[in-house]
This record gives C-alpha cells, structure tokens and sequence, in this order.
C-alpha cells in the first residue's frame, strides 16, 4: 500500500523540547535533533511512555502523549517511504497496520498504537498472518496478501535474519550470526 506522505520528512518538537526533524533516505532513515544530523539508520523500536529507541544511534527520544499514536505513524510512513516498512488495511477491523524494522526483528502498530517487537509470524489460510510471540493477528487483504507476505519476509530479511526453507510448506528465518530465530512459519491448510 502506498505511502500517504507527499513529502519524505517531517519535523515536530518532542517532549523534552527539542526539534526533531526525519527524513528518508533509500533504504535508511536519518533524523537531527535541533538542526544536528545524526547517521543514517533503518531500525527504530517502539516503547512505553511514548520512547522511540533508536538502537543503531544508541539514543532514544519521548515523544510527547497527545501526539504519540500520530507521530509513530508518521515515522513509519518515513519508513514506509523509504522502503524499510509496510502498511495495510486490516480486513476484519479496519485498522492501519503498519510494519517496521525494530531493534529486536519486527514491530507494528494499529492506527499508530504500538505493539511489541517480535521475532516470528506465521501466514495461514485464509489470508491471516500471526505474530505468535504477541499473541495477535492481521487479516490481509486478499488481493494483496500474496505481495504482503512477500514484503514482511523482506522486512525480516532486513532486519538481519535469513530466510532458511527446513520443509515443504514451512519457512524459518534466523539471523545466522547470533544464531537467534526469526520463525517465519509459512502454514497451509
């Protein structure tokens, strides 16, 4: 699903005072606090109290409470816009499920409202993708789902885990490295 942003950046002031400005670049992100550049990065994890980590940076920002939901969804349509998450329409409830790279493997939000990051999802009949860690679940848009599933993989793949096929109708992905397990459970039935 395209991005809505017409432009690929946005600047608000955050809890603390400061200007954060948020800019997508091809396949990263870059952001300045009060008009300081900092380097460019892809992963950024969703937390409590309206934190925003940014683990390649080794900083985190507070965004401020009446405007979290809205500018986590602003940063991941700069994600969106880079080409570092996705985004669709939840069949059953409507909601805008946005996807992104966490400092963990993977994170989404519903209508800007964060959930926590996890490392497996598993696709199932019926257009349905579970992220089993958290104990929730997307229903895809069929006429998407087969380019949606391609991109959560992708996404997976780009926050550093590998796509390993261990049977016929089941794919696993792990990040060989640090040995850790991005279970990507492709399930028919």
């Amino acid at each position: 699903m395209p991005c809505k942003l017409s432009r690929n950046r946005v600047s608000f002031q955050i809890r603390d005072g400061r200007q954060l400005q948020v800019k997508a670049l091809g396949g990263q992100l870059q952001c300045a606090l009060d008009g300081v550049w900092l380097p460019a990065f892809r992963q950024m994890t969703f937390l409590e109290d309206g934190v925003v980590d940014f683990p390649e940076l080794r900083r985190w920002i507070a965004l401020k409470a009446a405007e979290a939901n809205g500018r986590r969804a602003e940063l991941q349509e700069l994600a969106c816009f880079a080409g570092i998450a996705m985004k669709f329409q939840e069949v059953r409830s409507g909601a805008e499920i946005r996807v992104s790279i966490a400092g963990e493997g993977l994170q989404y939000t519903c209508n800007g409202t964060w959930r926590p990051p996890f490392k497996s999802l598993e696709f199932h009949p019926g257009d349905v993708v579970m992220f089993p860690e958290i104990r929730h679940s997307a229903k895809l848009p069929h006429d998407l789902a087969v380019e949606l599933k391609g991109t959560l993989q992708a996404l997976a793949e780009m926050a550093g885990y590998g796509t390993n096929f261990a049977e016929v109708g089941c794919c696993s992905s792990f990040l060989p490295v640090e040995r850790k397990s991005f279970g990507t459970s492709l399930i028919f039935g």
